[in-house]
């Protein structure tokens, strides 16, 4: 080795020294968790901040890992995101329970990183940690409260139906009978009157009767519809379709990919009238010549796909009037879905049909996992 390598070693190693110690110094000033680790996992450096939230000695922390103090029931997760980072070499970033110095366990999260020698050898990790435990208690709080909303939102739907019903009841077995007596009342008394204006009202008020009994019945109908009763969820969406076409000549086509699966009934109602006011809304303004509906399991969600070929419209404008609560049919919807952890996306173009998708759970949503990873 001649002086002039010699001096280029020499450069190369004070160039090191000057880097490390410029990183302790940053490190040690720190208001964050810092550390590093060689490749087989042991800690090569805590700064301060480590050290005081911990309550341990630095002698207790080189040499071992950083998993001290995690949480027991969080080790698990980390040692299988820690293995994979180190197999492949990659960042992580980890959220996992941390014991402090006082006992209490406090949420972190640990962002690490690979480091490697100028050469590009895998030399292990530097990373540093965040106390989020705050931010953890704000989420579960606002956890619990949708989760409160979403409850609320189910006994209310329960609730407006089983009124709804009661309503519908009534009609039916009071307004209707009433009504029934009437007509037949009526039939006699035609039969009795005498004089052509006589009878001519009365065969009037009869037709009258037996008008008044036809909306009866069909607002008893959109109140609690029986078929969603005595068919099911997927043969009553089925029945609405099909029953347009009846009515329009709209031709209709349906899918079912959910099986003998049955939504909790307080969805069933939900989605149910979601589905009878997007036809309506295709009855009254699409002019479509074809509809769609298919029923299927995706993940969790039950997702109802409607799609037809009607003069489509503006999207923008229609969601600043559902913004605005001005398209109150489908603004209720989104509400009503949103509430019970579903949605409702919609596609459409002037002159190019309209495609609509509601989705919401059929079972509770899963608890979020103790710890998370995710890729930098």
């Amino acid at each position: 080795m001649d002086l002039q390598d010699h001096a280029d070693i020499e450069a190369l190693r004070e160039a090191l020294r000057e880097s490390e110690e410029r990183f302790r110094t940053l490190a040690e000033a720190a208001p964050v968790l810092i550390w590093t680790s060689a490749v087989e996992g042991g800690c090569t450096y805590v700064n301060q901040t480590w050290l005081d939230f911990t309550g341990r000695s630095l002698a207790d922390e080189l040499g071992h890992g950083w998993l001290q103090g995690v949480h027991p029931e969080d080790v698990a997760g980390c040692l299988e995101v820690l293995k994979d980072s180190k197999a492949r070499r990659t960042p992580f970033v980890i959220e996992y329970r941390l014991r402090r110095h006082d006992g209490h366990f406090r949420w972190i999260l640990n962002t690490g990183i690979p480091r490697r020698s100028p050469q590009g050898e895998f030399l292990g990790f530097v990373g540093s940690l965040v106390d989020i435990d705050d931010r953890r208690r704000m989420e579960d709080k606002l956890r619990a409260y949708q989760e409160e909303l979403r409850n609320l939102a189910s006994e209310m739907s329960l609730a407006e139906e089983r009124e709804r019903r009661r309503i519908a009841a009534v009609l039916h077995d009071d307004i209707v009978q009433w009504l029934a007596l009437t007509k037949i009342k009526l039939g006699g008394l035609g039969d009795v009157v005498s004089g052509d204006d006589a009878v001519r009202l009365v065969a009037e008020l009869h037709e009258i009767v037996e008008q008044i009994i036809r909306e009866t019945r069909g607002l008893i109908f959109k109140l609690s519809p029986p078929v969603l009763y005595e068919l099911g969820f997927v043969s009553a969406v089925e029945w609405l379709g099909e029953s347009m076409q009846e009515e329009t000549g709209t031709e209709f086509s349906f899918h079912n990919d959910l099986g003998g699966e049955r939504p909790p009934e307080e969805l069933e109602i939900v989605l149910f009238h979601a589905v009878r006011e997007l036809l309506t809304n295709v009855r009254k303004h699409a002019d479509a010549g074809k509809v769609s509906i298919h029923i299927a399991r995706q993940g969790r969600n039950l997702r109802i796909d409607l799609a037809d070929d009607g003069v489509g419209f503006d999207l923008q404008r229609l969601n600043r009037r559902i913004s605005n609560a001005g398209g109150f049919g489908l603004f209720s919807i989104r509400e009503r879905l949103r509430l019970l952890g579903g949605g409702m996306d919609m596609k459409s173009r002037p002159g190019e049909g309209t495609m609509v998708a509601l989705y919401a759970p059929l079972t509770a949503p899963e608890p979020s996992p103790t710890v998370a990873e995710a890729r930098l």
